[in-house]
């Protein structure tokens, strides 16, 4: 994946100043003060995150989309045992009249 958009993210973030405080408090941490290097890091460490979100926002609509599919199949089941259930009463009532048919014309003729 191209993850140039998140770099340019980035890059505004630093010239808006606005940092994850955090996310900069354990660059400097790693390196040891606060210059040119802890802001490579911590470039680094923001890209990775936005990737990381950007994965589980994939996931997550992927995931919505599988409970969908999920739940369309589960309609059509539905739908099928309903007619199956229609179907059995149907054959059922013609069986009946079938038989009645049958006993009557034995009865009458």
């Amino acid at each position: 994946m191209d993850d140039q958009p998140f770099y340019n993210i980035v890059a505004l973030e630093l010239r808006d100043q606005a940092l994850r405080p955090g996310l900069w408090a354990r660059a400097v941490a790693a390196i040891g003060h606060d210059g040119s290097e802890a802001r490579a890091l911590y470039i680094r460490l923001r890209v990775a995150e936005l990737v990381q979100e950007r994965e589980m926002l994939r996931l997550l609509a992927k995931l919505e989309k599988d409970k969908q599919r999920e739940r369309e199949l589960r309609q059509q089941q539905a739908k099928r045992e309903k007619a199956t259930a229609w179907a059995k009463i149907v054959l059922a009532v013609i069986t009946v009249l079938t038989l009645f048919a049958v006993l009557l014309k034995l009865v009458f003729y």
